[in-house]
């Protein structure tokens, strides 16, 4: 069993890399764009049967979040309402903080299972390469 293509776009799109043609991502110039042929492509073509069932949960899950976080919008303006108070997590986190945090744990997960990291320049990043490797030139 393999992923579906609608499935690899979603890892595509949660991970934070594009869904767009190879050609197209060569005109940016920007290798974050580019990686995903190298190394995120390879991994979604090599999961295990065994792991296909972790993945799509994963999937699921980032989906269910991502609607979630889409559905905010109304409520960001209230902070109480009456005598309901909204559960959270450390002082001044709001819903949506709450959400945005376990987003980001299950993908993480999301990666970790496929051995890629995350893209740090999308939306879904945190601003910067989130890998651990640190390319260096050898003299």
């Amino acid at each position: 069993m393999a992923l579906s293509e609608i499935d690899k776009a979603r890892v595509r799109m949660y991970l934070g890399y594009p869904n767009v043609a190879q050609g197209t991502l060569m005109q940016y110039g920007v290798p974050s764009a580019i990686q995903p042929f190298y190394v995120l492509e390879p991994a979604m073509d090599r999961i295990l049967d065994a792991a296909l069932p972790l993945v799509i949960d994963i999937l699921d899950t980032l989906s269910r979040l991502d609607a979630q976080l889409k559905s905010l919008g109304p409520r960001l303006q209230a902070i109480e309402l009456g005598d309901l108070k909204l559960r959270t997590g450390r002082a001044g986190e709001s819903e949506g903080d709450l959400l945005r945090r376990e987003f980001r744990f299950h993908q993480r997960r999301l990666a970790d299972v496929l051995g890629v990291w995350v893209n740090g320049y999308s939306v879904f990043g945190e601003g910067g390469p989130t890998s651990s490797v640190v390319p260096r030139t050898i003299t």
